[in-house]
C-alpha cells in the first residue's frame, strides 16, 4: 500500500456518517486494520463501485486507485455524476500529472501515496463534519488546474526554481494587495511568457490562479480561528468586495465562506 503506519487518535464518530471506500481487493485487509472508529465503514472494488453505489448515497468516498491512475479518475468523473454532493478524497500511487485531473473531476481532496494515516483521517473527519453542516456541490476546478497540487503552505520546498520561489514568496507577503502577472514576473525577473511557462510547469497551475488558491487557503486558515468576520477575512486575503471573495472561495472549496466557519465552529471550541 505504501501508506506511512503510526498511532492515530482523530476519532470518528458513527454520527459523522458513512464512508466507502473503493480500492482493489487486496488492499482491504488494509483498510480494515485501520479502524476508523465506530464510522460506517463499507469496503468495495472498483469493478463493483458503481453497481452498488446506485442504491447507496454515502456521506464520504474514498478512491485508492494505486498505479492505475486513469481508471481511478474515470470511476471519479463517473461517481460525481451520480453523486455530485458526496465529497470523495483521491489517492493514488505516484501520480503524475494526476492531481490536476482529480481535483478537475470533482474530487475534495487528493493525496499522493505514501501518506500520513493521521492526515488521512484528520480530513475525513473534517469532510464529514462540513458535509454534515452543509449540503455541497463540487464543480470543475479552476481550469487549468494543478497539474501536481501542494498546499501553499508546503509549496516553498528545495526542488523548485529560485525564479518560482521569489514569485511564492511575494504572493505569501502581499495577500492582502493587488498581484497581478506583470509584478510577479518582475520580482521573478523574467518575461511574463517565460515566468508563466516555469512557474505552471513546477506548479501545476498559472501564477494567477496560484495566488487565488493561496488567497482562499490562508482564508480557510483565518476562519478557523472564530474571532474574525467574514468581511475582515475577505480584506486581509486581498478582497475588498465580499462578492467576488465568496464566488471564488465557493468555486475552489464548494462551499460558501460562512459556511465552511459555521462547520469550523465545534471544532474551534474543542481546541479552547
Amino acid at each position: 500500500m505504501g501508506l506511512k503506519q503510526g498511532r492515530i487518535d482523530v476519532p470518528l464518530r458513527a454520527d459523522r456518517g458513512k464512508v466507502v471506500i473503493v480500492a482493489e481487493k487486496a488492499f482491504h485487509e488494509f483498510y480494515r486494520s485501520l479502524t476508523f472508529g465506530d464510522a460506517p465503514l463499507h469496503l468495495i472494488t472498483p469493478r463493483e463501485a458503481l453497481e452498488l453505489l446506485k442504491e447507496d448515497e454515502p456521506d464520504l468516498i474514498l478512491i485508492d486507485c494505486g498505479f492505475d491512475i486513469p481508471g481511478g479518475l474515470r470511476l471519479l468523473r463517473d461517481i460525481k455524476i451520480s453523486h455530485a454532493s458526496t465529497p470523495v478524497i483521491f489517492l493514488a500511487e505516484r501520480p503524475i500529472n494526476a492531481a490536476r485531473e482529480a481535483y478537475q473531476s470533482g474530487a475534495r481532496i487528493f493525496f499522493e501515496k505514501p501518506l500520513d494515516l493521521r492526515e488521512l483521517r484528520t480530513s475525513i473527519a473534517t469532510l464529514l463534519s462540513v458535509k454534515k453542516t452543509s449540503t455541497e456541490k463540487r464543480d470543475a476546478f479552476i481550469s487549468p488546474a494543478e497539474t501536481e497540487i501542494e498546499s501553499p503552505a508546503n509549496a516553498l520546498t528545495t526542488d523548485k526554481p529560485a525564479p518560482v520561489v521569489r514569485a511564492i514568496q511575494y504572493i505569501e507577503s502581499n495577500l492582502s494587495g493587488k498581484i497581478s502577472l506583470e509584478t510577479l514576473a518582475r520580482e521573478a525577473n523574467m518575461s511574463k511568457y517565460h515566468f508563466c511557462r516555469i512557474f505552471s510547469h513546477h506548479m501545476g497551475m498559472t501564477p494567477v490562479q496560484f495566488a487565488a488558491f493561496f488567497r482562499i487557503e490562508k482564508a480557510k486558515e483565518l476562519l478557523k480561528r472564530g474571532d474574525l468576520t467574514i468581511s475582515s477575512v475577505a480584506l486581509q486575503v486581498g478582497f475588498n468586495d465580499l462578492g467576488p471573495f465568496v464566488r471564488q472561495f465557493r468555486k475552489i472549496t464548494g462551499l460558501t465562506p460562512s459556511a465552511y466557519k459555521r462547520a469550523m465552529a465545534p471544532m474551534h471550541k474543542k481546541r479552547v
